[in-house]
């Protein structure tokens, strides 16, 4: 019995792997984010907000590129449990959603544009804690609440500080995230 019990928690544990370090190739778009916005501040610098637009409309565009790269490193979608496809389709519907809500719906009057990115935080939200849930990774959850109450903030606040709360909370609730999955599962 014990042998049996010893046996489905091994299996428990690998799927938890494997689920997590799927999960690390999604917030290794963090990256990119933070470097969008460190570019973002140099451009700002510069004086140069002519440009900044075209890095959020770039960076999506490479977040996406990341993701085909990580997923053609690992083509095992197939043979990923249900958790695994749910995590991988939560990611590329909220990642189209964000998309859609900061670059399209605001240009086509659907929503103010100073709401984009306060619903863009939203849809973060969701994919965080939907991956600290799925991996039952307390620290994720916890810290994906940051991008609630940075939704929360950036609708309150003049959309001149948008960048300053995308930064706090990329660092804190995306990246942050990423290493603890890592030093616990990986």
């Amino acid at each position: 019995m014990n042998d049996q019990i010893e046996m489905i928690d091994q299996v428990l544990r690998e799927l938890q792997k494997n689920i997590a370090q799927r999960a690390v190739d999604f917030f290794r778009i963090g990256w990119v984010i933070f470097l969008g916005g460190l570019l973002h501040y140099l451009l700002a610098y510069m004086n140069r907000y002519d440009l900044i637009q075209i890095v959020w409309i770039i960076v999506p565009g490479l977040c996406i590129l990341v993701g085909i790269i990580s997923n053609s490193r690992r083509s095992d979608y197939t043979d990923l449990s249900t958790s695994g496809k749910l995590l991988v389709n939560v990611w590329g519907i909220v990642g189209v959603s964000m998309i859609y809500l900061s670059l399209i719906a605001p240009r086509l009057g659907y929503i103010p544009p100073e709401m984009g990115i306060p619903m863009v935080f939203i849809c973060m939200f969701i994919s965080v804690s939907i991956t600290g849930l799925a991996i039952k990774h307390a620290p994720t959850i916890i810290l994906s609440v940051l991008w609630l109450a940075a939704s929360v903030a950036a609708s309150a606040l003049d959309p001149i500080f948008h960048i300053h709360i995308l930064m706090a909370v990329v660092l804190l609730a995306f990246l942050l995230p990423s290493y603890l999955i890592q030093a616990k599962y990986l």
